[in-house]
């Protein structure tokens, strides 16, 4: 039964993120002192002492959430954890390409800092916002016809079955609410500072193509399941046709889920901060071992539940005995 490592993307921000990780492995540190040396940002102080204002500002919650969840695989991958295949759920996708080889950690890096900034300028251009929607499936959105108004407004995330997230401006966000009243579906604006994964991305898609152009994947070590399609990510050109197209691509995590139970995946681990991914997993298939990574105690589970020989890793162990 394979394990599959799932990243997360910009929701999982919270005040103090990764600081217990940390205190609590050497190898954490490294990996934010060399991010933060890359980034020209100190990424320690910053999660530390940085408000949550601050954190979830879009340039700074790609680097940290980035950051951590490269930390978090690193940690696991010392105590000889690989997973089976990996995914990443927008942002999340990023780290996926580190951690299955198909880029370098230093140019992800930069790629994310890039990404992040101009995805913040073009947030601050334009007012937008995201809505969760739930109750109603990708079909049914649709067949309520979605998209006659002609707006900026389309769906951004397919998280499930019946969870759907719409993107787009504010006003025309508030009328597609409106034009949805009495389909039965519930509704959750969400707490982002921008229409991700819509047109009023396109200033930042344009800026971030052209940057790009001198970036060469290669054939990933791990298999990476791609969030917009659901399909193997294997060929370069390919890699780096998906990943240009990224920004303004809905993310289809239903696919995702979809792929790693045909491929066997009984257990999945969220490997970075926050649960988001855990929940939706979870909605999707109950029979799935699900865990998360986000202290230091819920690692140190992940591993002693689901290590190769059914126990803890001798590093572990000589951990405790020695701290």
């Amino acid at each position: 039964m394979g394990i599959a490592f799932c990243f997360p993307g910009q929701g999982s921000i919270e005040v103090g993120m990764g600081t217990a990780l940390l205190k609590r492995w050497p190898s954490v540190k490294q990996v934010y002192q060399e991010a933060s040396d890359l980034a020209g940002v100190d990424l320690i102080d910053l999660v530390g002492s940085g408000t949550l204002d601050r954190l979830v500002q879009t340039d700074v919650a790609h680097l940290v959430i980035f950051t951590q969840s490269i930390a978090t695989a690193k940690v696991l991958e010392e105590h000889g954890m690989v997973p089976s295949v990996v995914s990443g759920h927008s942002l999340g996708e990023w780290t996926a390409a580190v951690v299955s080889g198909s880029l370098g950690f230093a140019e992800g890096l930069t790629l994310v800092r890039d990404r992040g900034r101009w995805l913040r300028e073009d947030c601050e251009r334009e007012a937008g916002g995201m809505v969760a929607v739930s109750g109603l499936s990708l079909d049914e959105l649709q067949e309520t016809g979605l998209h006659e108004s002609g707006s900026s407004s389309l769906v951004a995330n397919v998280n499930g079955r019946c969870s759907v997230v719409l993107s787009g401006g504010i006003s025309e966000l508030a009328t597609l609410r409106q034009k949805l009243k009495g389909s039965g579906a519930a509704f959750r604006p969400l707490d982002v500072h921008g229409a991700f994964h819509s047109p009023l991305m396109r200033v930042a898609a344009e800026k971030f193509t052209a940057r790009l152009a001198g970036i060469e994947f290669r054939i990933p070590r791990i298999p990476w399941v791609s969030s917009m399609t659901g399909e193997l990510m294997s060929e370069p050109s390919r890699i780096h046709r998906r990943m240009k197209d990224q920004i303004l691509h809905p993310v289809r995590w239903d696919l995702v889920l979809k792929e790693l139970d045909r491929r066997g995946c009984g257990v999945l681990a969220e490997v970075g901060p926050g649960r988001v991914l855990s929940g939706l997993s979870l909605r999707w298939h109950r029979r799935w071992k699900v865990h998360w990574t986000d202290r230091p105690a819920a690692v140190e589970k992940l591993l002693r539940v689901e290590g190769a020989s059914g126990g803890e890793s001798s590093q572990l162990a000589e951990e405790r005995r020695h701290p």
